[in-house]
């Protein structure tokens, strides 16, 4: 009898054992992503600042693509990788926001991107362009959910010709 009670504490401890590790690898998991998203924060800032550097050096690229204006081959290479920066920024601090992480707002990041789009028909048809997320990739970051916020918040402005955005940054229309 002894035997048996002293066989069934052990398979107690042991059950015990295993859900104590199981909740230290979820513990472990979940502060090794949060890390990443802060990590990325530092990221963020580094995008931000070789966008603003690339626009800088391209205004002129920059200002006629947010207008919708003709741009050469090479103009229009150059305008979509600064447009890639810009939307990625905008997802990033989303997700940052979705996650509790570096005090992002993701509410604010869906009205910004939003807004961008809203006021500049360059941007908007990049936005078009390049909408699909490799659908024939599972989507491990909701990217897609993402550009369903934005879009929604899009519609959800007046349908005239809104006013040009006078912010350089954010596209520098006038």
């Amino acid at each position: 009898m002894n035997s048996a009670k002293f066989r069934e504490w052990l398979e107690i401890i042991g059950i015990l054992a295993v859900v104590a590790s199981l909740v230290f690898v979820g513990i472990e998991i979940r502060q090794t992503s949060r890390a990443a998203l802060e990590e990325s924060f530092v990221g963020d800032l580094d995008t931000m600042i070789a966008l603003e550097e690339i626009v800088v050096e391209n205004s002129d690229v920059w200002l006629r693509g947010c207008r919708a204006e003709e741009l050469n081959d090479v103009e229009r290479v150059q305008f979509t990788r600064m447009y890639h920066m810009h939307e990625f920024l905008f997802f990033m601090r989303w997700l940052r926001g979705t996650e509790g992480v570096a005090a992002a707002n993701d509410d604010l990041t869906i009205d910004n991107m939003a807004w961008n789009l809203y006021r500049s028909k360059g941007l908007q048809r990049e936005w078009d362009l390049h909408g699909a997320w490799r659908p024939h990739v599972p989507d491990h970051m909701p990217f897609q959910r993402w550009r369903a916020l934005v879009e929604a918040r899009v519609a959800e402005y007046p349908a005239f010709e809104p006013e040009p955005i006078e912010n350089v940054f954010r596209c520098g229309l006038n």
